[in-house]
């Protein structure tokens, strides 16, 4: 892709799109600095489990919502529909932008994080090795952020509703740190269990969920693949409206 082209791709996505992870983190950043600072409670290991969902639970999240809320639609989509794979092969180029981007700053975040000594090291990785436990650190944001993106992208190509699609993913979030007792105690549900990294790092299955969430990942974004292949489903939904 030339420079020109990913310029013009990024403002398609609009400025709100990109900005959405930087305001997570610094929101974040913002409430732990104001716990460390002005209450009681700012003992590393609460501090350690905020900033560890910040890149486990919050940025993964943001990135599935504007996965999610990626438009659908377009002004030329039915032209770009009359072009072989033109149009699937633009939406998963933004996709991908937005992961990229969320990538970054979670990457970032996990630096900081790490640096400061208020990682949840999870119980595979408590190794005297620091390359490798920043290496595979970095499997605590981009398993679950993967999942995310794909599983927003998918429900938004299947439901044509931005509103829907955001409500089930953030009811995904909300089982999921409700009901975790059940996806710790049940090994069917172990590769399917998003936070074991703020919520349980205790656990022995922690190296193989984070691997299990990326080949699901991958098997979603396939279906988002033959989805946007369908390009009488995409017309009738652009033309019927999005929600």
């Amino acid at each position: 892709m030339s420079l020109d082209r990913l310029r013009y791709e990024v403002k398609i996505l609009g400025f709100w799109m990109l900005a959405t992870p930087v305001l997570v983190v610094l929101g974040t950043g913002a409430v732990t600095l104001a716990i460390a600072r002005l209450t009681t409670h700012s003992d590393a290991g609460t501090l350690a489990r905020l900033l560890t969902a910040n890149i486990e639970m919050l940025l993964p999240l943001a990135v599935g919502m504007v996965a999610a809320t990626l438009c659908p639609q377009d002004a030329a989509q039915e032209l770009q529909l009359t072009l072989p794979r033109r149009f699937g092969d633009t939406t998963l180029v933004h996709l991908g932008l937005v992961v990229a981007w969320g990538g970054c700053i979670a990457f970032c975040a996990f630096v900081i994080t790490y640096h400061l000594r208020l990682w949840r090291i999870p119980q595979p990785l408590q190794m005297p090795g620091v390359l490798q436990q920043v290496a595979l650190g970095q499997l605590t944001w981009l398993s679950p952020m993967l999942w995310f993106a794909a599983f927003g992208r998918g429900l938004a190509l299947i439901t044509h509703s931005r509103a829907a699609s955001v409500a089930i993913l953030g009811g995904v979030w909300v089982f999921e740190t409700l009901a975790y007792g059940w996806f710790i105690y049940k090994d069917w549900l172990h590769p399917f269990f998003l936070f074991p990294t703020t919520i349980t790092p205790y656990v022995s299955f922690w190296l193989a969920n984070r691997f299990e969430l990326i080949g699901m990942a991958l098997a979603l974004l396939v279906i988002c693949w033959l989805l946007l292949r369908n390009s009488e489903a995409l017309i009738r939904a652009s033309s019927g409206g999005e929600g």
